[in-house]
């Protein structure tokens, strides 16, 4: 019973019924999965149907019209509100992630501040600090905050959340673009900073690239010379055994072996892998989060 009901399903979706499951997922994408009918429809179209498709473009056009606009958008606007901006706020924050205090998650918060300090970067106005997936736009505000006098880039593949962002900051040294992670690097020729020193941050928006993406993004951003990439991402424990480049993980999103990418493409400075959840939590047993920071070959 089980194939046969795979069966129809796969064959709904090689006809134009496949929109009505589109239309369905995207009104319940951001919504809890209490649903078991629902649940097993989005774990399905995604995992066996969207992300095994041959035509990647086609996959992507299809993940942004599920999460395009209004989807997105509440959760930016609730992380706006409850996002903090200053060292202090970060420090403070009484935000537990599994049995770990929130910072000891995003170690990536730290790890940019000192290096920047380290480098004595704070001052230099060819310092471009850019985001994958800026979301609420508060990750960067908080480094505004730290760093008034260097750059910063703000990209999302959303244009309703760059118009809110835009409505919303109002710094000088600020710019936004609608770009995806694999286009960043056009973002920086068009803009004519191949040359600068250019500080990559990821917080959790490249496990949302498809695995034909990724690749694209990491061949692309090693061409140029002064790249410092950190990435504080979610991953699957039971990924990291594996010998896999990438891995779909649930709903949208994707464990990369980032190890690889950056060994193959640019130079791994440091590495962790930070496990805050039991493995006898019923949810997030299998749940990590990678820290990693990479630069250009050419430094």
């Amino acid at each position: 019973m089980k194939g046969f009901f795979k069966y129809i399903f796969l064959l709904v979706l090689k006809t134009p019924l496949k929109y009505i499951f589109i239309f369905i997922i995207s009104k319940n994408i951001f919504k809890d999965n209490k649903n078991l009918i629902l649940k097993k429809i989005k774990d399905f179209f995604f995992r066996r149907y969207l992300f095994n498709f041959t035509n990647p473009l086609y996959a992507k056009k299809i993940v942004n019209k599920i999460t395009k606009g209004k989807n997105n958008l509440q959760w930016v606007k609730y992380y706006y509100n409850k996002h903090w901006v200053t060292l202090k706020n970060l420090e403070d924050t009484k935000n537990i992630v599994g049995n770990l205090k929130y910072e000891d998650t995003r170690p990536i918060f730290k790890k940019v501040l000192n290096f920047i300090k380290e480098r004595n970067f704070q001052n230099q106005k060819d310092v471009y600090l850019i985001q994958i997936g800026s979301a609420s736009g508060r990750d960067l505000q908080f480094f505004t905050n730290q760093f008034p006098n260097i750059n910063f880039i703000s990209t999302d593949v959303d244009e309703e959340i760059i118009n809110f962002q835009k409505r919303m900051y109002n710094f000088n040294n600020w710019k936004f673009y609608k770009c995806s992670a694999e286009d960043l690097h056009l973002v920086i020729k068009n803009s004519k900073l191949a040359d600068k020193e250019l500080i990559i941050i990821d917080c959790g928006s490249l496990q949302y690239c498809h695995p034909f993406f990724i690749d694209q993004f990491f061949v692309s951003i090693s061409k140029f010379k002064k790249v410092n990439l950190f990435i504080n991402s979610p991953i699957s424990l039971k990924f990291l055994t594996t010998e896999k480049k990438s891995s779909y993980r649930s709903t949208l999103s994707f464990s990369h072996n980032y190890s690889y990418f950056c060994i193959k493409y640019l130079h791994t400075l440091e590495e962790k892998i930070i496990k805050p959840y039991s493995i006898n939590d019923p949810v997030h047993f299998d749940t990590g989060i990678i820290y990693v920071h990479a630069v250009s070959k050419y430094k």
